[in-house]
């Protein structure tokens, strides 16, 4: 019953070269209206650390970025992630009616060229896997939880900062992972930016039960 991945934090992600051109909110996020929005009541830009909400934010009421948000957004390093929150009035219906809706994507800040593992993915998911395979007989589906720990690949390629983020619910398999994760097979190529230049990159292994 135990699932592994690694990626970014999240699934969506932007970078910094996309995130400076950006004018509007769907510069950043795909526009994929479910519904035809008749007006914006709040549009925010929240930065996220250790996967909670922070005071840092920026507010609008439209989706044109004002400078306050641009100001916010340029100023952030490869690894940030954040929440924009819509806020909006849409047409619900066929016959007129409105309702308030909104919508939360939540995005990684990721490098122009990402670091890459030289055995993929799949290699890294397979090594955790193998070797946790005797905690399968253990976990109970009910007290498995999400786990996550953060690692850095930095400039020169090499693993660094590992940190449990989020427990399993079973710390031997926690404490198991981070070995792990600090033994990972393969070398890495180190992430660039836009000019080529080397930068870290932050990457999340999960582990444990399916979730956020």
């Amino acid at each position: 019953p135990i699932a592994y991945d690694v990626d970014s934090r999240f699934m969506l992600t932007v970078t910094k070269e996309k995130l400076r051109a950006a004018k509007t909110i769907y510069d950043i996020v795909p526009a994929v209206p479910l519904q035809e929005i008749l007006s914006y009541s709040s549009v925010s830009i929240r930065i996220i650390e250790d996967n909670k909400q922070t005071d840092i934010v920026e507010i609008g009421t439209s989706p044109e970025l004002n400078r306050a948000q641009l100001k916010l957004l340029h100023s952030l390093d490869y690894s940030t992630n954040f929440v924009i929150r819509t806020e909006v009035m849409e047409k619900s219906g066929e016959a007129g009616q409105t309702s308030w809706n909104y919508s939360s994507p939540h995005v990684t800040i990721v490098p122009e060229k990402e670091a890459v593992n030289s055995g993929g993915k799949d290699a890294l998911i397979n090594y955790a896997k193998v070797n946790t395979s005797g905690f399968g007989h253990i976990v109970e589906a009910k007290k498995l939880r999400p786990g996550q720990i953060n690692f850095t690949v930095n400039k020169e390629g090499t693993i660094a900062d590992v940190r449990l983020c989020v427990s399993s619910g079973y710390p031997d398999l926690d404490q198991r992972m981070i070995e792990l994760v600090n033994t990972l097979p393969g070398s890495w190529e180190p992430a660039t930016d836009g000019s080529g230049e080397k930068v870290e990159q932050e990457f999340v292994f999960s582990f444990g039960k399916v979730g956020c």
